[in-house]
């Protein structure tokens, strides 16, 4: 460290010596300018975070602690309760898969009605709902019969509308017989 202002002072009492004493006594005293702005920086910065811990805790004055912990326990039940419904509505459609899955493999015709003819309090405790969904519904084909079979022919289209011919109708479409006139083809 360069000390002019002490040779000036001083003049030839000046030596190496005092000069090592000088910096060693001024190190020891003050703190270089670049330290004091990192600390003073730092302080800012941490009263900063200050502000906004007390800005924080601030919002939590007033709150009773008893009532978080009824509010969190409630939101805890109705947390439960839903996962529970959830579960529920989840096991009875897979149920009700399952019994609609028996009953169009058995042809059931109308299977709301043979739905109505099966036990299904006892399926639903069933261990295993598949086997005992076909076999009931089996047993029920057998008791009821008439709710189950092949299902009926459709019956052939209307005349006049062209999809199909019908006993007592023209043999070609209408483009077919204009097809026809144009190759002059006889049109039967």
């Amino acid at each position: 460290m360069a000390l002019e202002f002490a040779k000036e002072l001083l003049g030839d009492a000046y030596t190496g010596e005092l000069e090592e004493k000088l910096e060693a006594k001024i190190n020891e005293l003050y703190a270089p300018k670049a330290d004091l702005d990192a600390a003073s920086a730092r302080a800012d910065g941490l009263q900063e975070q200050l502000n906004a811990a007390n800005e924080a805790i601030g919002k939590f004055e007033g709150l009773d602690a008893e009532q978080v912990k009824a509010q969190i326990a409630d939101y805890k039940q109705r947390a439960e309760a839903a996962e529970k419904d959830r579960d529920e509505k989840l096991a009875a459609a897979a149920f009700d898969a399952k019994i609609d899955k028996a009953l169009a493999d058995a042809k059931a015709h109308n299977p709301k009605l043979a739905r109505g003819a099966l036990d299904l309090d006892a399926l639903r405790s069933s261990k295993n709902q598949d086997a005992d969904s076909a076999a009931a519904s089996a047993a029920v084909q057998k008791s009821d019969s008439y709710l189950f079979g092949t299902a009926a022919a459709e019956p052939a289209p209307a005349s006049g509308t062209g999809t199909s011919a019908v006993p007592g109708t023209a043999k070609y479409t209408a483009d077919e017989i204009a097809m026809r006139k144009a190759a002059d083809l006889p049109v039967d």
